[in-house]
């Protein structure tokens, strides 16, 4: 693995204990070159933590060498300094140290995929500033990568909201490649595997949006989601989140939005629930035992994975993709694994995942200091995965806002969730915003970072049932305006 200072990537390999410092392509073309410092010639670590306005260094003692970080990267400073400190202190440091992050446990024979996680700049899907990949082969996870990256042009804006989240800055990528070189390595890594996210519906969009924006061919691959299985497998998580699985399968995260370590979770989450069926198998016929179809992101669009509706679909998809049928109780298993997520009435479009409740609640009269919803109109618009969107509307209210469910001229808040393609509510925004009406565009991730700060969301959350997952009405026939 590797972290990111100002101009360099720092890593550590065990087999020579060496630390490498390698130089960003613009420091390259300065005429900076790879610093290698052997551990044994560093005798203390010591650190001068970034402010919000002036660059830090991670100073090491015997070696004479400062490690550079820019304004505002206080957390990935004290991190390395920290697990420097470790590795001279004879510990682990998985961060900086491909072998300390290596999974354990049985192998699983044919169980081969790579784990995929991206990080945002802005609400837009496609403003991707970092990939995390991580490779599976028999079930153990044996190689990470990690890049930071310039966003594609127009989608680089930085939101505050998610630099909160994930702590990458624009000083960060300044000299990072941009993402359509980034890509392009990346996706030689994951060669034929299938490609597995948690919430692959973000992820698998945020890399098609990206590449069209960038311009880039986009070569198609195949994929699964962790949430699918989460929604369908009881391991006593409180939710389906990334972080709850990762507690309720004693999955370390000690670095949550950190693309590289979240692709790690990923493969993990996916990896314990194979284990504990004591499944044996390719990535693909464990999904598919599980009863789900995979899905496929090309350049045209994103085909998201599905909860087979028939006992026809994963037959189908199979032959399709020139894979024997599944045998025995596997077959079996798959008309009724996906059974709880599913009912007996016909399939529901895709529109009902952005279905939206029938009553809107009332702004709570007394907010919390300091809300950012106070006096705003909020409107939602796409997917948001394991989150309700009826809670997500009692939260915003219970801090001041004031929820609708179309935008118009009183809109002044838009909460994007995922979705292929642009909604027409999100056009409807931008139409407004060419003609100068004022519409904050928030992406789904800065809109939990903030709830997240506010105790009074909490309380509504708990108090506010999710909508029942029955049958689709009229208004689910209809895109999310």
């Amino acid at each position: 693995m590797s972290v990111s200072a100002h101009g360099s990537t720092i890593s550590v390999t065990r087999s020579d204990n060496t630390l490498h410092l390698v130089p960003s392509p613009l420091q390259s073309s300065l005429g900076a070159t790879t610093q290698r410092v052997p551990l044994s010639d560093i005798t203390g670590v010591r650190l001068h933590p970034p402010t919000a306005l002036v660059s830090g260094t991670v100073h090491l003692d015997g070696a004479d060498v400062d490690i550079v970080f820019a304004p505002g990267r206080a957390t990935q400073a004290a991190q390395v300094a920290e697990e420097l400190q470790q590795l001279l202190d004879g510990g682990s440091a998985p961060l900086l140290v491909d072998s300390d992050v290596l999974s354990t446990g049985p192998k699983i024979p044919g169980l081969d995929f790579v784990a995929l996680d991206v990080e945002t700049a802005n609400a837009d899907n496609g403003s991707i500033c970092q990939v995390g990949l991580a490779r599976v082969v028999d079930g153990r996870v044996t190689e990470t990568a990690s890049w930071l990256c310039q966003p594609p042009a127009h989608l680089d804006v930085f939101e505050e909201g998610n630099i909160a989240i994930h702590g990458i800055r624009p000083e960060d990528v300044a000299d990072a490649a941009t993402f359509a070189e980034v890509w392009e390595q990346a996706r030689a890594f994951i060669g034929e595997d299938i490609v597995v996210s948690h919430y692959v519906q973000f992820d698998g969009t945020a890399v098609q949006r990206a590449a069209e924006a960038a311009g880039i061919d986009l070569v198609p691959f195949r994929t699964a989601c962790t949430v699918a299985l989460a929604k369908a497998t009881n391991v006593g998580q409180v939710r389906n989140g990334l972080k709850p699985m990762t507690e309720a399968l004693g999955i370390d995260l000690a670095h949550h939005h950190d693309a590289e370590a979240d692709a790690i979770a990923c493969a993990e989450i996916f990896i314990r629930l194979a284990r504990r069926e004591d499944f044996t198998g390719s990535a693909v016929d464990y999904f598919h035992t599980r009863g789900f179809t995979l899905g496929e992101v090309t350049a045209e669009h994103v085909t998201h994975v599905q909860a087979a509706a028939s006992g026809a679909d994963i037959p189908a998809q199979r032959a399709a993709l020139g894979l024997a049928p599944l045998a025995g109780a596997a077959a079996a298993s798959q008309e009724t694994s996906a059974a709880p997520r599913t009912s007996t009435r016909r399939r529901a479009p895709q529109w009902r995942k952005a279905r939206t409740p029938d009553v809107i609640p009332e702004p709570n009269p007394t907010p919390p200091e300091g809300s950012p919803f106070v006096g705003h109109v909020v409107v939602f618009s796409g997917d948001f995965g394991e989150h309700d969107k009826g809670q997500l509307w009692a939260q915003v209210a219970a801090l001041g806002g004031q929820v609708a469910k179309n935008v118009t001229k009183k809109t002044t808040m838009l909460v994007l969730g995922t979705w292929e393609g642009i909604t027409t509510k999100q056009k409807r925004a931008e139409e407004l915003i060419a003609k100068g009406q004022e519409i904050h565009l928030l992406s789904a991730d800065e809109l939990l970072g903030t709830l997240a700060q506010f105790p009074e969301a909490a309380a509504a959350l708990a108090a506010t049932p999710a909508l029942e997952d029955s049958g689709f009405t009229p208004e689910d026939l209809t895109p999310p305006f």
